[in-house]
């Protein structure tokens, strides 16, 4: 007797030479190949980071719900008003078929066939899917599908995006943070997949209990601003001026954009006015002392130590003159000074979105309450540096090193009060009683204005200095008054 033993082998865990057990699509990728609903390409792979077209995601959905493609043309002629079109494109019967059965509204007139699909519009056509297949089991979804005033992300407000994150089917953007969706970002195979994997996992136990997990309301981001530059053309206020205003307004742009100088220029018959025996006129190097002063007080945060100044100009004996006045740091190079700029403007954002995660600022809060929490908050994380370092004058030395000085104190809180919407402006002045110079904030919350120093009650451990009656602080310090009232909100 001959016995013949068929040995079958079980189907090796993936497919795909380049999907594996420990990526985190690998089951998606699986459960969608076994249905029939996803393939790879002849070389074995399935390319998880190549990108899907609208014609590709729709075939996938139609597939995925089993959606009856027609036998002959009929769904064409409809939409081709009678024409038939022989060489019509491979997508055009799952793409109409998709139209016909809800997964593209009827307001979205055109889809682009071979258009790569952003994660949004593809979270949307699951959206849809989910509802279409729930209403063919006469299953209501109870939960508006529609615009919400908050909003998981920051970046996605409504349009079912909330309901989509709230059952796991979409996440965060894996290259961002995990309450950016990233919608406009092309959307690739690994995350498209993903994405139907749990939208049918989500129908199906929806149809057994009828029930939405539960979850927490949204967290609402809104009070919380990207800090905006000027949005005025720096040009206009540059050219040919001797004004202190424009030259405000021209270094306050240079620095909010990161700069290290701003160029004046002039006409060769302004030369008088600028040049007297080869040297600059004191008159003006003042005009742009002034200027600079009031920037660099007022809006302290965003110097980072560039604190030393240089004036220069050329001329062509003819035509032009052109005034450079630029900004260094006589601690740091330019380089480090970036890098400095980079962490404060990304870590004061992440600092912000942690304070509402915490429910230490609420929506509910007024700008009076918001700045009084902002205040504790800053007093709480930096400790006086009383050894004075050249390191401890900016929000940086604050933020990373928890230690500054008043600088660095003042930065910290008035960067992010205008993070909360709140207009700040740090003001510069000397101590009566030691005569050393100090620096505090002048905020207006709820439409009054208020002067706070962080430095001072940090000191005391008190709250003295918070929202502060203006005639204390005559008493016990010298400031220009007028100066600061001439010049105050010229630039926000």
């Amino acid at each position: 007797m001959i016995i013949s033993l068929l040995l079958i082998t079980p189907q090796t865990a993936s497919a795909f030479s380049d999907v594996g057990q420990g990526d985190w699509y690998y089951e998606n990728v699986l459960t969608l190949r076994d249905r029939g609903v996803v393939n790879g390409y002849n070389d074995n792979t399935f390319k998880p980071g190549n990108n899907v077209s609208h014609g590709e995601s729709l075939k996938m959905l139609t597939m995925l719900g089993k959606m009856e493609l027609p036998d002959d043309d009929k769904i064409v002629q409809v939409a081709s008003k009678g024409k038939i079109n022989n060489n019509k494109h491979w997508a055009e019967d799952y793409v109409q078929t998709a139209r016909a059965n809800g997964l593209v509204k009827q307001d979205k007139k055109n889809v682009e066939y071979d258009a790569k699909a952003t994660r949004k519009e593809t979270a949307e056509y699951i959206l849809n899917y989910i509802d279409i297949s729930l209403r063919k089991e006469d299953i209501p979804l109870a939960i508006n599908l529609g615009k919400s005033s908050k909003s998981f992300f920051m970046d996605a407000y409504g349009e079912g995006m909330d309901f989509l994150y709230q059952n796991d089917i979409i996440k965060g953007s894996p290259t961002n943070d995990r309450n950016r969706f990233d919608g406009v970002r092309p959307v690739t195979r690994a995350e498209f997949t993903a994405m139907m994997d749990r939208a049918e996992n989500f129908i199906l136990s929806y149809k057994e209990t009828g029930k939405l997990p539960h979850v927490e309301p949204p967290i609402d981001y809104g009070l919380i601003n990207e800090l905006e530059g000027p949005s005025y053309n720096i040009n206009n206020y540059t050219k040919g001026t001797f004004k202190v205003e424009d030259m405000i307004r021209a270094m306050y742009y240079a620095k909010f954009n990161g700069q290290k100088s701003v160029e004046f220029t002039y006409s060769y018959s302004d030369y008088s006015k600028i040049v007297e025996n080869g040297k600059m006129r004191s008159s003006y190097v003042e005009l742009l002392r002034e200027a600079n002063n009031y920037v660099r007080s007022a809006h302290s945060y965003l110097f980072f130590h560039q604190n030393h100044i240089r004036i220069g100009s050329e001329s062509d004996s003819q035509s032009y003159v052109k005034v450079t006045f630029t900004w260094a740091s006589p601690t740091f190079s330019n380089e480090t000074i970036d890098q400095r700029r980079a962490y404060v403007e990304e870590e004061t954002m992440n600092e912000a979105r942690r304070l509402i995660e915490s429910r230490i600022i609420t929506d509910d809060m007024s700008q009076l309450e918001i700045a009084k929490s902002l205040h504790k908050w800053v007093i709480d994380r930096v400790d006086y540096d009383y050894a004075l370092a050249d390191t401890s004058y900016d929000s940086y030395s604050s933020l990373r090193e928890g230690k500054s000085v008043c600088t660095g104190y003042a930065d910290l809180y008035n960067r992010m009060l205008r993070i909360f919407g709140i207009k700040a402006e740090g003001i510069s002045g000397y101590s009566k009683s030691s005569g050393e110079s100090h620096i505090w904030t002048e905020a207006d919350l709820d439409g009054t204005r208020y002067y706070i120093d962080s430095t001072w009650n940090d000191e005391l451990k008190s709250m003295k200095y918070f929202t502060t009656d203006i005639n204390l602080l005559r008493q016990e310090r010298d400031w220009d008054e007028t100066y600061y009232a001439r010049y105050r909100g010229l630039v926000q």
